[in-house]
């Protein structure tokens, strides 16, 4: 198979596949793109030199602790369908002069155009970096115009229920928020110390088919933990796949993008929706003081951080329009496509 990098022709590498980037893919084969899958973990293959090597390359200063981190410790966790890429229908034609896929790979990473990172960071340290920052150091795709990596809004910490924009300075109130805004910083000194084209993409609590509350309210399990003044920013996860798109197609280097809908609202109140347009009974309501005892340090965390994200830059900057404005139109969506599925749209990007 030949690739021709013209306008119309280009490659994305993924680094990471998961939920969100399932849908991604979907838009680069509407606009006949290829693309090719890259895992986030491989037994045996970190080393706490390259880990150290890499850093002094880009003149960062790893924390100290870093020297002492197990290889597991430092691969983060799986955040790819499998430890072996795999190979995209656009490639199911093999030349006769390649043996296997991970060969069918080598030859085409010369011709990879975009990059998009949506593993999630391990313990302050990235895993998708650490095993591909050869990718940049070395130069090995001398026709890349576009490198994203998938964060989010978690950087931003417990703002009161304030807005808050690109400009506002990060201050997370969890590990999660931690590793993101660390992990941020790395990708981001490809950008500042190399001038890789590397933009950045704040999501809110992403949902969509399969990744809902709808079985929970069908089911009467659901409940509607109460916070006064807690917000939640959403965004549904083609918009996000649209969004990135439009990106890959105006590449922005150096730019940080909230990726959030226009109307950030409690958990209670989408319930309350769900509830109405599935005629079920609302959630039960519980205070948080009272249920707090119940859940974990990071399901406290994104109740103890309420902030009103703006996502005005991206539709300025990127001409970005959502199909889903609100979590309103993103369940009836999804309630006309009739999918169900657990309720996994805490924040977090896949």
């Amino acid at each position: 198979m030949t690739l021709h990098n013209s306008k119309n022709k280009k490659l994305v590498l993924f680094l990471g596949y998961g939920y969100t980037a399932r849908f991604i893919s979907e838009e680069i084969i509407a606009q006949k793109w290829s693309y090719i899958i890259r895992p986030t973990r491989k037994s045996n293959h970190m080393k706490k030199q390259l880990f150290q090597d890499v850093f002094a390359r880009l003149g960062l200063a790893p924390k100290p602790h870093y020297s002492r981190l197990s290889q597991q410790d430092m691969m983060g966790s799986l955040m790819s369908i499998s430890d072996k890429p795999i190979a995209p229908p656009l490639l199911l034609n093999k030349p006769k002069h390649i043996k296997n896929y991970e060969d069918v790979i080598q030859d085409m990473i010369p011709k990879v155009t975009h990059i998009l990172i949506t593993a999630p960071p391990g313990d302050q340290s990235d895993p998708a970096f650490m095993l591909y920052s050869d990718l940049f150091l070395e130069k090995k795709c001398p026709l890349l115009e576009w490198v994203g990596y998938l964060s989010s809004t978690s950087v931003y910490g417990n703002l009161d229920g304030a807005e808050c924009d690109e400009t506002t300075p990060v201050n997370p109130n969890s590990k999660r928020g931690a590793n993101r805004a660390y992990a941020e910083n790395i990708w981001m000194s490809l950008y500042h110390k190399m001038d890789i084209p590397v933009q950045i993409f704040r999501l809110g609590g992403i949902y969509g088919p399969e990744r809902n509350n709808i079985n929970d309210i069908v089911n009467a399990k659901a409940i509607s933990i109460i916070k006064e003044g807690q917000l939640n920013n959403r965004i549904y996860v083609k918009d996000i796949a649209k969004s990135i798109m439009a990106s890959m197609q105006t590449p922005t280097p150096g730019e940080i993008y909230n990726l959030v809908d226009d109307m950030p609202a409690s958990r209670a109140a989408v319930n309350d929706y769900l509830a109405f347009m599935l005629d079920k009974p609302a959630p039960k309501k519980i205070l948080y003081d009272d249920y707090k005892k119940h859940l974990s340090d990071m399901q406290k965390s994104f109740y103890e951080a309420t902030r009103i994200v703006k996502n005005d830059k991206i539709k300025k900057m990127l001409g970005v329009t959502f199909q889903y404005p609100s979590y309103r139109e993103g369940y009836a969506d999804i309630i006309t496509q009739n999918i169900t599925a657990n309720d996994n749209s805490e924040p977090s990007v896949n």
